[in-house]
């Protein structure tokens, strides 16, 4: 039997393509604002079910004319 040598080639320049500076600091922000709003429904829950009912009947989301 006769062994078969693989040649293996090296390759020195790979190209990695990232995004510019702007481009990162956007898509963090987006990302940020995406992970804030899938938190902060869960945050509101908890401060409600710690605060007084008489309280939560006078919360109101547009103010009273």
């Amino acid at each position: 039997m006769a062994k078969k040598k693989i040649k293996k080639e090296k390759i020195d320049n790979v190209g990695i393509h990232s995004f510019s500076k702007k481009a990162d600091i956007f898509f963090s922000i987006i990302s940020g604002l995406i992970a804030l709003s899938c938190i902060l429904p869960f945050v509101f829950v908890i401060i409600i079910s710690v605060t007084d009912e008489k309280s939560l009947l006078q919360y109101v989301l547009t103010p009273k004319s």
